[in-house]
């Protein structure tokens, strides 16, 4: 128990600059919602439905930011500053490579768009706002990299400042933009795409002329040494990066494919859905920061050989996940209806509809707490052993296979059969349920505490066989 309060402590003061930063990026998604949900309902709904669309693409690029902490940290724990910085050039080349061609990508995923079955009006908002947010990948996955590698070499104070900086400027721009203040032309959502977008180019021209300055990876990089550097562990990089990201956008995707079966339903069932998400996601960002810190400390005790320090910050951090996740479930429980309120103005069209909606999400949400947290701990865990493959096969199957269908079957059947749905679906929902909004959060409560169980039994496995061949991964 000694060894286990140590680990759970030092792990905490890693993460607790990461929480910070980590609420902080969250929170510029909270601001634009709860600055967008004050124009109207259906605005509010094609921001939901549009950053759901584009998260689907964008986190097979954080696989790689993971990645590159995970083996920064490994080389740190050996020693190996040189392998730090070549790791640290794969990173940036590979994330500004994938953020390009997910900007460029996103002109021609539009008509995919379009196919999802949603109400013309939220697809007329969402066209534009998905482009402007596709412009803004590289500078966020850049700035998700650089973050990684200074928190992998115990610096997470550093890059944690420029997270909280940026956000009066995005809430500023969103207020000149969205509303049309200081003679700006009043933008809507358009208006808080390009507020992103700004915010975030200066975010990371801000902390890499800095970073440039402290020179924790050594002297600033030449854009000769950063291509030649950049490409001899890019492949190390990516055959991780890629599993992780897969890993992700499963996880995600099921929140992801619920936001467009809301979307089905109605605008005013998506809008209560987004708010929901955004306070359950402004949470997760905790146990989030504290995976991202796991992963980090479990790569440094392997890198220097420690396979019992390994195992004992997984243990100590499950079970501080496991209260912390309580506290927020009692929260949530508690102080669900003011949260709700936060999100819509009452003047607007069907706000008493989202308000009510909003709060029975959160009710359900209260009750995945501890499985949600539990889940991305483990998978943490694992990915400092660089065990990815056999969990992203779990999180394809537990979210794709079971949890889509389960919120399928469970939101509709009978009349709720929305007349926006996709006419292959038609059929199938004629068997289900019938629970509407509510059946697709019960669904993401039970998969997501089956993913930790399923977890859990990966991470004991994982254990033992790492210490029974005497290995390092």
């Amino acid at each position: 128990m000694a060894r286990l309060k140590i680990e759970a402590w030092d792990t905490f003061k890693l993460a607790v600059p990461m929480m910070i930063g980590q609420v902080s990026v969250h929170l510029t998604q909270v601001i634009d919602a709860a600055m967008i949900g004050r124009v109207g309902v259906n605005e509010l709904a094609a921001a939901a439905f549009a950053s759901n669309f584009y998260m689907l693409f964008l986190m097979s690029g954080f696989g790689i930011s993971v990645a590159l902490s995970v083996h920064i940290a490994g080389a740190f724990g050996k020693g190996e500053t040189a392998e730090q910085r070549d790791y640290l050039a794969a990173g940036i080349i590979s994330l500004i490579a994938f953020g390009l061609c997910l900007a460029c990508g996103m002109h021609f995923v539009l008509p995919l768009a379009d196919m999802m079955g949603q109400p013309e009006v939220v697809l007329l908002h969402a066209r534009s706002y998905l482009l402007l947010l596709g412009w803004s990948t590289a500078p966020v996955l850049v700035m998700a990299g650089l973050k990684g590698a200074c928190e992998s070499i115990n610096k997470p104070w550093f890059p944690m400042l420029y997270t909280i900086g940026v956000l009066p400027l995005n809430a500023f721009l969103n207020w000149v933009l969205i509303y049309g203040n200081l003679g700006f032309p009043a933008m809507g959502l358009d208006g808080a795409g390009i507020a992103t977008l700004l915010s975030r180019v200066v975010m990371i021209i801000w902390l890499w002329r800095d970073l440039g300055k402290q020179q924790f990876f050594g002297k600033p990089f030449s854009l000769f040494e950063l291509l030649s550097r950049g490409f001899k562990k890019s492949w190390e990089l990516l055959k991780m990066g890629v599993a992780t990201g897969l890993q992700i956008t499963f996880e995600v995707a099921s929140f992801n494919g619920a936001a467009i079966m809301m979307g089905w339903i109605g605008a005013a069932a998506l809008a209560a859905h987004q708010i929901a998400i955004n306070l359950v996601g402004l949470i997760f960002m905790i146990p989030l920061a504290l995976s991202f810190a796991v992963s980090i400390r479990v790569g440094q005790a392997l890198g220097s050989n420690n396979r019992e320090k390994a195992r004992d910050i997984g243990l100590a951090n499950a079970g501080v996940t496991f209260w912390l996740m309580t506290l927020s479930a009692t929260a949530i429980w508690i102080f669900k209806d003011p949260l709700v309120a936060i999100f819509i103005g009452r003047d607007v069209a069907d706000a008493a509809v989202v308000l009510e909606a909003g709060a029975l999400f959160l009710s359900i949400a209260a009750l995945f707490q501890i499985g949600d947290g539990l889940n991305i701990i483990l998978m943490g865990f694992l990915r400092g052993y660089r065990d990815v493959q056999v969990p992203t096969i779990i999180s394809f199957f537990v979210f794709w296979c079971l949890g889509l269908p389960m919120a399928f079957f469970l939101a509709f059947g009978g009349d709720s059969i929305s007349e926006t749905m996709p006419d292959v679906f038609r059929d199938a929902a004629k068997w289900g349920v019938g629970l509407g909004g509510v059946g697709i959060w019960i669904a993401l409560a039970i998969v997501l505490f089956l993913s930790a169980s399923v977890m859990a039994i990966r991470a004991r496995v994982t254990v033992r066989r790492s210490n029974s061949i005497n290995e390092i991964p």
